[in-house]
Protein backbone atom coordinates (compact mmCIF):
# COMPACT_ATOMS: atom_id res chain seq x y z
CA UNK A 1 0.00 0.00 0.00
CA UNK A 2 1.59 3.29 -1.09
CA UNK A 3 2.43 5.65 1.77
CA UNK A 4 0.83 9.08 1.91
CA UNK A 5 2.98 11.99 1.00
CA UNK A 6 4.03 14.43 3.67
CA UNK A 7 1.71 17.08 2.22
CA UNK A 8 -1.26 14.74 2.29
CA UNK A 9 -0.57 13.74 5.87
CA UNK A 10 -0.31 17.37 6.92
CA UNK A 11 -3.59 18.10 5.16
CA UNK A 12 -5.32 15.22 7.00
CA UNK A 13 -3.93 16.36 10.34
CA UNK A 14 -5.15 19.91 9.72
CA UNK A 15 -8.58 18.61 8.59
CA UNK A 16 -8.99 16.37 11.64
CA UNK A 17 -7.82 19.17 13.91
CA UNK A 18 -10.31 21.55 12.34
CA UNK A 19 -13.16 19.03 12.76
CA UNK A 20 -12.20 18.47 16.40
CA UNK A 21 -12.02 22.21 17.05
CA UNK A 22 -15.37 22.87 15.40
CA UNK A 23 -16.92 19.97 17.32
CA UNK A 24 -15.57 21.31 20.61
CA UNK A 25 -16.87 24.81 19.84
CA UNK A 26 -20.30 23.41 18.91
CA UNK A 27 -20.40 21.32 22.09
CA UNK A 28 -19.53 24.31 24.28
CA UNK A 29 -21.97 26.52 22.38
CA UNK A 30 -24.76 23.97 22.78
CA UNK A 31 -24.11 23.72 26.50
CA UNK A 32 -24.17 27.52 26.79
CA UNK A 33 -27.39 27.63 24.76
CA UNK A 34 -29.08 25.08 27.04
CA UNK A 35 -27.90 27.00 30.11
CA UNK A 36 -29.20 30.28 28.66
CA UNK A 37 -32.50 28.57 27.83
CA UNK A 38 -32.84 27.34 31.41
CA UNK A 39 -32.11 30.84 32.73
CA UNK A 40 -34.71 32.37 30.42
CA UNK A 41 -37.20 29.67 31.34
CA UNK A 42 -36.65 30.25 35.05
CA UNK A 43 -37.24 33.98 34.60
CA UNK A 44 -40.40 33.20 32.62
CA UNK A 45 -41.65 30.93 35.40
CA UNK A 46 -40.88 33.55 38.04
CA UNK A 47 -42.85 36.09 36.03
CA UNK A 48 -45.82 33.74 35.64
CA UNK A 49 -45.94 32.81 39.31
CA UNK A 50 -45.64 36.45 40.36
CA UNK A 51 -48.44 37.38 37.97
CA UNK A 52 -50.72 34.70 39.42
CA UNK A 53 -49.73 35.64 42.98
CA UNK A 54 -50.49 39.30 42.30
CA UNK A 55 -53.90 38.47 40.87
CA UNK A 56 -54.72 36.21 43.83
CA UNK A 57 -53.65 38.97 46.24
CA UNK A 58 -55.92 41.48 44.50
CA UNK A 59 -58.91 39.11 44.53
CA UNK A 60 -58.45 38.32 48.23
CA UNK A 61 -58.09 42.02 49.05
CA UNK A 62 -61.32 42.72 47.17
CA UNK A 63 -63.12 40.08 49.26
CA UNK A 64 -61.74 41.65 52.43
CA UNK A 65 -62.71 45.19 51.39
CA UNK A 66 -66.30 44.18 50.58
CA UNK A 67 -66.52 42.28 53.88
CA UNK A 68 -65.35 45.38 55.78
CA UNK A 69 -67.93 47.56 54.02
CA UNK A 70 -70.70 45.10 54.85
CA UNK A 71 -69.69 44.97 58.53
CA UNK A 72 -70.88 48.54 59.05
CA UNK A 73 -74.45 47.45 58.18
CA UNK A 74 -74.68 45.13 61.18
CA UNK A 75 -74.61 47.83 63.86
CA UNK A 76 -77.29 50.38 64.79
CA UNK A 77 -74.58 52.58 66.24
CA UNK A 78 -74.78 51.20 69.76
CA UNK A 79 -75.17 47.43 69.42
CA UNK A 80 -75.45 44.62 66.92
CA UNK A 81 -78.70 44.50 64.98
CA UNK A 82 -81.07 41.58 65.57
CA UNK A 83 -80.42 38.25 63.87
CA UNK A 84 -83.44 38.81 61.62
CA UNK A 85 -81.94 42.12 60.53
CA UNK A 86 -78.56 40.42 60.01
CA UNK A 87 -80.22 37.90 57.72
CA UNK A 88 -81.99 40.67 55.81
CA UNK A 89 -78.89 42.81 55.39
CA UNK A 90 -76.65 39.95 54.31
CA UNK A 91 -79.26 38.63 51.89
CA UNK A 92 -79.10 41.98 50.11
CA UNK A 93 -75.31 41.75 49.74
CA UNK A 94 -75.18 39.74 46.51
CA UNK A 95 -71.58 40.73 45.77
CA UNK A 96 -70.45 39.64 49.22
CA UNK A 97 -72.22 36.29 48.90
CA UNK A 98 -70.72 35.72 45.44
CA UNK A 99 -67.21 36.51 46.71
CA UNK A 100 -67.61 34.29 49.79
CA UNK A 101 -69.87 31.44 48.65
CA UNK A 102 -68.75 29.01 51.37
CA UNK A 103 -70.29 30.88 54.27
CA UNK A 104 -70.74 34.24 56.02
CA UNK A 105 -70.86 34.43 59.81
CA UNK A 106 -71.32 36.97 62.58
CA UNK A 107 -69.43 36.68 65.87
CA UNK A 108 -69.98 38.59 69.10
CA UNK A 109 -67.22 40.66 70.70
CA UNK A 110 -65.86 37.51 72.40
CA UNK A 111 -65.48 35.70 69.04
CA UNK A 112 -68.44 33.35 69.59
CA UNK A 113 -70.46 32.52 66.46
CA UNK A 114 -74.01 33.90 66.74
CA UNK A 115 -75.21 33.89 63.10
CA UNK A 116 -74.48 31.96 59.88
CA UNK A 117 -76.04 32.18 56.45
CA UNK A 118 -75.20 28.53 55.66
CA UNK A 119 -75.99 25.96 58.33
CA UNK A 120 -73.17 23.87 59.77
CA UNK A 121 -74.00 21.59 62.71
CA UNK A 122 -72.48 22.80 65.97
CA UNK A 123 -71.03 26.04 64.64
CA UNK A 124 -73.41 28.49 66.36
CA UNK A 125 -72.20 28.94 69.93
CA UNK A 126 -68.64 27.85 69.12
CA UNK A 127 -65.94 30.20 70.39
CA UNK A 128 -62.91 31.02 68.26
CA UNK A 129 -61.06 33.42 70.57
CA UNK A 130 -58.03 31.10 70.67
CA UNK A 131 -57.46 31.42 66.91
CA UNK A 132 -54.60 33.79 66.07
CA UNK A 133 -56.44 35.68 63.33
CA UNK A 134 -59.39 36.33 65.64
CA UNK A 135 -57.07 37.75 68.30
CA UNK A 136 -55.35 39.87 65.64
CA UNK A 137 -58.66 41.26 64.36
CA UNK A 138 -59.89 42.03 67.88
CA UNK A 139 -56.63 43.69 68.95
CA UNK A 140 -55.95 45.64 65.76
CA UNK A 141 -59.59 46.45 64.91
CA UNK A 142 -58.63 45.92 61.25
CA UNK A 143 -59.81 43.37 58.65
CA UNK A 144 -57.60 40.28 58.48
CA UNK A 145 -57.13 37.13 56.40
CA UNK A 146 -56.04 34.00 58.22
CA UNK A 147 -53.36 31.57 57.24
CA UNK A 148 -54.93 28.31 56.03
CA UNK A 149 -56.70 26.74 59.01
CA UNK A 150 -58.71 23.59 59.59
CA UNK A 151 -62.33 24.47 60.34
CA UNK A 152 -63.22 23.74 63.95
CA UNK A 153 -66.67 22.38 63.13
CA UNK A 154 -66.29 21.60 59.42
CA UNK A 155 -62.91 19.84 59.58
CA UNK A 156 -61.91 21.20 56.14
CA UNK A 157 -59.05 23.55 55.20
CA UNK A 158 -60.25 27.16 55.10
CA UNK A 159 -59.17 30.71 54.62
CA UNK A 160 -61.01 32.84 57.16
CA UNK A 161 -61.66 36.55 56.57
CA UNK A 162 -62.71 38.83 59.43
CA UNK A 163 -63.83 42.47 59.69
CA UNK A 164 -64.62 44.28 62.98
CA UNK A 165 -68.14 45.58 63.68
CA UNK A 166 -67.87 48.76 65.76
CA UNK A 167 -70.25 51.18 67.48
CA UNK A 168 -70.34 54.87 66.67
CA UNK A 169 -68.07 55.35 69.70
CA UNK A 170 -65.52 52.89 68.35
CA UNK A 171 -66.35 50.05 70.71
CA UNK A 172 -66.02 46.51 69.36
CA UNK A 173 -69.46 44.94 68.98
CA UNK A 174 -68.51 41.85 67.06
CA UNK A 175 -66.92 40.49 63.87
CA UNK A 176 -68.23 39.74 60.40
CA UNK A 177 -66.55 36.70 58.94
CA UNK A 178 -66.38 34.91 55.63
CA UNK A 179 -64.86 31.55 54.74
CA UNK A 180 -63.24 30.09 51.64
CA UNK A 181 -63.30 26.30 51.58
CA UNK A 182 -59.95 25.56 49.95
CA UNK A 183 -61.03 22.05 49.06
CA UNK A 184 -64.01 23.32 47.09
CA UNK A 185 -63.44 26.93 45.99
CA UNK A 186 -60.29 27.82 44.09
CA UNK A 187 -58.59 31.05 45.10
CA UNK A 188 -57.09 31.26 41.62
CA UNK A 189 -59.26 33.25 39.17
CA UNK A 190 -61.26 31.12 36.74
CA UNK A 191 -59.67 32.72 33.67
CA UNK A 192 -56.20 31.81 34.93
CA UNK A 193 -57.29 28.23 35.61
CA UNK A 194 -58.59 28.07 32.04
CA UNK A 195 -55.31 29.49 30.76
CA UNK A 196 -53.38 26.84 32.66
CA UNK A 197 -55.69 24.14 31.27
CA UNK A 198 -55.21 25.46 27.73
CA UNK A 199 -51.44 25.11 28.23
CA UNK A 200 -52.08 21.44 29.10
CA UNK A 201 -50.70 22.20 32.55
CA UNK A 202 -51.74 20.90 35.94
CA UNK A 203 -52.31 23.03 39.03
CA UNK A 204 -52.00 21.98 42.63
CA UNK A 205 -52.51 23.88 45.88
CA UNK A 206 -50.96 22.65 49.09
CA UNK A 207 -51.15 23.93 52.66
CA UNK A 208 -47.57 24.05 53.93
CA UNK A 209 -48.55 24.77 57.54
CA UNK A 210 -50.83 21.75 57.89
CA UNK A 211 -48.91 19.78 55.20
CA UNK A 212 -51.98 18.92 53.14
CA UNK A 213 -52.98 18.82 49.50
CA UNK A 214 -55.79 21.34 49.04
CA UNK A 215 -56.46 21.36 45.30
CA UNK A 216 -55.12 18.80 42.85
CA UNK A 217 -52.85 15.98 43.92
CA UNK A 218 -54.38 12.87 45.44
CA UNK A 219 -57.65 13.96 47.05
CA UNK A 220 -59.35 11.82 49.67
CA UNK A 221 -63.11 11.63 50.17
CA UNK A 222 -63.10 14.49 52.67
CA UNK A 223 -60.95 16.62 50.36
CA UNK A 224 -57.90 16.42 52.64
CA UNK A 225 -54.79 14.41 51.81
CA UNK A 226 -51.46 14.65 53.68
CA UNK A 227 -48.35 15.65 51.76
CA UNK A 228 -45.74 12.95 51.22
CA UNK A 229 -43.17 12.54 53.98
CA UNK A 230 -39.85 14.41 53.60
CA UNK A 231 -37.64 12.65 51.07
CA UNK A 232 -40.50 10.99 49.19
CA UNK A 233 -41.11 13.81 46.70
CA UNK A 234 -38.15 16.00 45.72
CA UNK A 235 -40.41 18.58 44.12
CA UNK A 236 -42.48 19.11 47.27
CA UNK A 237 -39.28 19.18 49.35
CA UNK A 238 -37.81 21.84 47.05
CA UNK A 239 -40.98 23.91 47.21
CA UNK A 240 -40.98 23.82 51.01
CA UNK A 241 -37.25 24.59 51.27
CA UNK A 242 -37.69 28.35 50.90
CA UNK A 243 -35.39 28.47 47.85
CA UNK A 244 -37.27 30.50 45.24
CA UNK A 245 -35.97 28.74 42.13
CA UNK A 246 -33.81 25.83 41.07
CA UNK A 247 -33.88 22.24 39.84
CA UNK A 248 -35.76 19.31 41.29
CA UNK A 249 -36.73 15.80 40.25
CA UNK A 250 -40.45 15.27 39.72
CA UNK A 251 -42.52 12.25 40.84
CA UNK A 252 -41.94 10.56 37.47
CA UNK A 253 -38.17 11.01 37.66
CA UNK A 254 -38.09 13.95 35.25
CA UNK A 255 -35.70 16.80 36.05
CA UNK A 256 -37.61 20.06 36.46
CA UNK A 257 -37.00 23.77 36.76
CA UNK A 258 -39.14 25.35 39.49
CA UNK A 259 -39.82 28.91 40.62
CA UNK A 260 -41.78 30.31 43.57
CA UNK A 261 -43.38 33.64 44.42
CA UNK A 262 -45.01 35.01 47.58
CA UNK A 263 -48.71 35.76 47.98
CA UNK A 264 -48.65 38.58 50.51
CA UNK A 265 -52.34 38.35 51.39
CA UNK A 266 -51.71 35.20 53.43
CA UNK A 267 -47.88 34.95 53.24
CA UNK A 268 -48.03 32.05 50.80
CA UNK A 269 -46.03 31.02 47.73
CA UNK A 270 -46.93 30.07 44.18
CA UNK A 271 -44.76 27.34 42.74
CA UNK A 272 -44.36 26.42 39.07
CA UNK A 273 -42.36 23.58 37.52
CA UNK A 274 -41.06 22.97 34.00
CA UNK A 275 -39.29 19.95 32.45
CA UNK A 276 -35.64 20.27 31.46
CA UNK A 277 -34.85 18.56 28.19
CA UNK A 278 -32.92 21.16 26.24
CA UNK A 279 -35.90 21.94 23.99
CA UNK A 280 -38.30 24.87 24.42
CA UNK A 281 -41.73 23.63 25.51
CA UNK A 282 -44.79 25.03 27.23
CA UNK A 283 -44.98 24.81 31.04
CA UNK A 284 -46.46 21.48 32.09
CA UNK A 285 -47.59 22.17 35.63
CA UNK A 286 -48.06 24.75 38.35
CA UNK A 287 -48.07 24.21 42.09
CA UNK A 288 -49.31 26.78 44.60
CA UNK A 289 -48.21 26.69 48.20
CA UNK A 290 -50.17 28.28 51.03
CA UNK A 291 -47.78 28.70 53.93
Amino acid sequence: MPSLSLGTRLALIILLGTIATVGSVLFVAYGALVEDFEDILTEQQLYETRRIASEVNQRLQLKLDVLAESASLLSDGNQLVSQNEMATQLERQELLRSLLPDGILVFDSNATAIFENLYTPGRIGTNYADRKHFRRAIESRKPVISRPVIGRTTGVPLLSLLAPIESDEGDLLGLLGGTINLGRTSIVPVDMLEEIANDEATFTIIDSENFLYIEGGVIAKNGITPLPAPGENDLIDAALSGITSGHAVGPEGQELIYATSTCNAWAGNLFERYPINGQPRRPRSHLAILS
